[in-house]
């Protein structure tokens, strides 16, 4: 039985590696932590999480192109359609998340609209990079 078990947990252990190595801060989520420190304001915390919305949006493109440009063609096109898909979905959860903070009273709701924004689009951005990880194991 043990010795079934061993290399399963070998191969989650690699896998869950870089979950690991991403508990790190990002360079975007450490910028952002620095914008809000000097802009506390509700505006000014906006501004700062709006820039580093397009940082990270940025980041999910140039980690998309790379990864279909070392994709092989059948996993490039199924990639493309998750990535549509989750495009498609993003959309939809942020209607939702306005509709569901819309009639909050008070200032900190639009900024726990814009981290929620911005939670799921790291979120997309980390499997990316995640994908882009093991198959540099390949290499």
């Amino acid at each position: 039985m043990i010795r079934r078990l061993l290399p399963l947990a070998l191969v989650l252990a690699l896998h869950l590696l870089p979950v690991h190595a991403q508990q790190e801060e990002h360079p975007i989520d450490s910028e952002l932590g620095r914008c809000t420190e000097r802009n506390d304001t509700t505006i000014g915390m906006l501004n700062c999480s709006g820039a580093a919305y397009e940082r990270w949006d940025a980041e999910l493109n140039a980690v998309y192109r790379e990864l279909m440009a070392n994709l092989p063609p059948a996993a490039a096109d199924q990639l493309r359609n998750a990535q549509r898909r989750w495009l498609a979905f993003r959309d939809e959860e942020f209607k939702a998340i306005n509709e569901i903070y819309a009639n909050r009273q008070g200032t900190m709701w639009s900024l726990i609209v814009a981290d929620t924004r911005l939670k799921l689009l790291r979120r997309r951005v980390e499997d990316l990079i995640g994908y882009r990880h093991d198959l540099s194991m390949n290499q």
